[in-house]
Order: C-alpha cells, then sequence, then structure tokens
C-alpha cells in the first residue's frame, strides 16, 4: 500500500485516509477531511488517536485473514473510557447496595436490643406483683430447714393468690407487653429485597455484556443468580402454570415483594407500603382453612392519598382471578368489557374489580364472581373461592412481581 498525498494545510495529522482498493493511504488533518467531503466515509478514515489506544482499530481495515479482521473489529465495541466509566458507576452502585445491607445491620441489632429490653422489663415487672425475691431466699439459703416445703408452700401460695388486684396486674402488664413488642419496628427486608433484585439484575447483564465485549467469539458462563422467586403457598407446579398464563412463555424474572403470615400482621397498610406504584403483580393468598386463591393483573397499584376509591382499566383483558380446585388451579379470567380490573382504596385490601374484595384487616371480604370477572362455574360445583366459609380470613399471602425481559 502507497501512500498517495499528503496533508499540505500544515496542521496536525489526525488520520490516515485508507484505500485498500487502490493500495494507497493519505494523511490527513482534520480541514483535509473537509476539503475533501471524506466526512461520510468513516469505514476508510482512521483516527490516529484511537489507533493508539486501540491498534486493532488499524488492523481491522486492513487486508487481514477474516477470522482475525473479524474478531478484532468486533474487539472495537471495548473502549477503554467505557469501561472505565463502567466501572465507576457500579463501583457506585455496590456501595449503596452495601449501605443498605449495613443499614438493615443497624436496625437488626437495635431491633433485636429493644426485644430485650422489654423482655427483661416484663420480667422485673413480673417479679415483683409476685415477690419473687422471697423464691429466690428460699433456693439460695442452705441455712434454711424444711426448703423444700418452704418452697411448696411459696407455690401454694402463689396459686391461690394471683386473684384480684395481683391478677389485674399481672394481666395489665402481658398486655402492656404484647403491645410493646407489636410497636417494635420489626426490620423490613421486602422493599430492599426489590431493590437489590434489580440492581443485581441489571449488575449480571452488564457484567455479561462487557464480558462478551471483551471476548466477542466466546459466550460467558457467569454464575447464574437465584433471583427468581418461587411461591411457598403453591406446588412448583402450579406457580409455573400461572407464570406461564402470565407470560405466554416470554422470557421474565419474578420478584417476592411481599410475603406475610397472620400473626405477624397482615393489614392494609403494610399491603398499599409494598405495592405502591408497581405493576405486573400476582397476589397468592391462603385463608385459615387452607383454601388457595388470588389474582393477577398488569395495572399499576397506587396508594391513594384520599378516601375516595379509583377505577383502574386493563386495556388488554390479561388480569384474571385464581383458585386451587383440589390439586388443579381454575382461572376466572376478566371480562372484555368496560369495567376496572382493580379497585384502588388505600383503607381497605385489595379489590379486583368488586369481584373479589379484601378488607383492611384481610379477614373480612366479599366474593361476587360474574361481574368484571367471568364466572363458569357449573352448577353442583363449589361457589366460593373462599372455600367453605364466607370469608376470606386469610392466613398468608404472597405478591410476586413478574419482570419482563
Amino acid at each position: 500500500m502507497q501512500q498517495q498525498q499528503q496533508c499540505f494545510h500544515n496542521q496536525e495529522i489526525t488520520r490516515i485516509h485508507l484505500q485498500p482498493e487502490f493500495q494507497t493511504v493519505q494523511l490527513l488533518c482534520e480541514e483535509c477531511v473537509e476539503d475533501r467531503g471524506l466526512t461520510t466515509k468513516f469505514e476508510q478514515l482512521v483516527l490516529l488517536q484511537k489507533v493508539k489506544k486501540q491498534p486493532e482499530e488499524l488492523l481491522s481495515k486492513i487486508n487481514l485473514d477474516s477470522t482475525v479482521k473479524v474478531f478484532l473489529s468486533r474487539l472495537l465495541k471495548a473502549t477503554e473510557d467505557d469501561l472505565k466509566i463502567t466501572k465507576r458507576r457500579w463501583s457506585e452502585r455496590l456501595q449503596a447496595i452495601k449501605q443498605m445491607f449495613d443499614k438493615l445491620i443497624n436496625e437488626t441489632e437495635t431491633y433485636f436490643d429493644q426485644l430485650k429490653k422489654e423482655l427483661e422489663e416484663f420480667r422485673k415487672g413480673l417479679v415483683t406483683i409476685v415477690n419473687f425475691s422471697r423464691f429466690e431466699q428460699l433456693i439460695q439459703d442452705d441455712q434454711q430447714t424444711n426448703k423444700e416445703i418452704q418452697i411448696v408452700n411459696y407455690i401454694k401460695e402463689l396459686e391461690s393468690g394471683i386473684t384480684g388486684q395481683k391478677k389485674t396486674d399481672i394481666l395489665n402488664l402481658i398486655n402492656g407487653y404484647k403491645e410493646k413488642i407489636k410497636n417494635t419496628q420489626i426490620p423490613s427486608i421486602t422493599d430492599r429485597l426489590s431493590k437489590i433484585t434489580s440492581e443485581m439484575n441489571e449488575y449480571q447483564s452488564t457484567v455479561t455484556k462487557y464480558s462478551q465485549k471483551c471476548n466477542p467469539d466466546i459466550l460467558p458462563q457467569l454464575p447464574q443468580l437465584p433471583l427468581q422467586q418461587s411461591s411457598k403457598i403453591l406446588s412448583q407446579r402450579n406457580f409455573e402454570k400461572l407464570l406461564e398464563r402470565i407470560t405466554n412463555q416470554k422470557r421474565s424474572t419474578t420478584n417476592l415483594i411481599y410475603q406475610a403470615q397472620q400473626q405477624q400482621g397482615i393489614n392494609s397498610e403494610s399491603f398499599w407500603n409494598s405495592v405502591n406504584n408497581k405493576i405486573n403483580l400476582l397476589m397468592i393468598f391462603k385463608s385459615k382453612n387452607k383454601a388457595i386463591f388470588g389474582g393477577y393483573t398488569p395495572c399499576q397499584w397506587k396508594k391513594l392519598s384520599t378516601p375516595l376509591q379509583q377505577g383502574v382499566y386493563d386495556e388488554n383483558s390479561i388480569s384474571f382471578l385464581f383458585c386451587l380446585n383440589g390439586e388443579d388451579l381454575k382461572f376466572f379470567p376478566i371480562k372484555r368489557e368496560n369495567k376496572p380490573a382493580i379497585i384502588l382504596n388505600s383503607s381497605q385490601g385489595p379489590n379486583f374489580g368488586g369481584d373479589l374484595n379484601i378488607n383492611a384487616d384481610f379477614q373480612g371480604g366479599t366474593i361476587n364472581l360474574g361481574t368484571t370477572y367471568s364466572n363458569d362455574i357449573l352448577p353442583g360445583q363449589p361457589q366460593l373461592i373462599f372455600g367453605s366459609q364466607n370469608q376470606p380470613n386469610i392466613n398468608e399471602c404472597e405478591i410476586i412481581q413478574i419482570i419482563p425481559q
């Protein structure tokens, strides 16, 4: 390849114009590029500054073995600046996740310290009410004659003496203790888990992308993170059936955003704090009499700031209700009519179009199939999603977000 013409502007040479078909090159400054109208021929223009950082820039444009040339051309995507920026960005984001864990550690320590404190205070109060110091004296006094008899007498006095005001004091102490434990803030991982899952999925995608940029011919075998959530209420087979109906065999991941049992306090406040502004939510409920039911909608659940309620419409008619009928799932798809798929009311629990309405305490509620969702239950079959009862009486609750890929 020969040099055909050189820059005559006496400016800094910035590019080489390659013409492999003519076996020639031209050394050019920026003014040369503009004068000769070469701005649209970037495939033939080699930027010298870039060649210094990425020698494959030059090699990818000359006549080499096709396998080598293709590899070098693809390797150009792995720029040093881009890798540096991405490294810094993800270092900062991972630090933010670390801070999230640090905060959770502090909240956990505070939580257990508070439990310890309340338990100690309760036991001190109990000792005072029942005069437990006398029992301690009996145990510790080695000179005490008839110690066993004295202890038996003390226990009998306890059994007969915890009446009237003393019994009231103990009940008040117990109720006060239970209330304090109930009000002790339990560290929540729900929102954190959603954020971490989202960040880790994006991190995995970024690492994979840049691994492929740096080695274009090999698909990196990176460890798969166990981010796909399942259900503790439904069997794996039935959970997969739900996912197949929702995603229609399209790729997706799942993210558990809310999981609670009645003894932990399922209520409208914790529900709305978890689902606020989220879409594509699958809700699975289990009642105290073991009935399993729920619903899915792509619509956005929004915590309203007013006591008014608001309907949200499913334009694609994807929403559905379901219940477990024996070992199989029975589905109740939304009707193709102009009725809201869900009804938002922040003072209540979830409401699927008025057909499945759950109260704030997740114990009361109504089922009215056929209004917004289809009711194709045959005569003689069970009419109630709730099972044998006429109230939801929810004992377990799972809410899973479906995230399309």
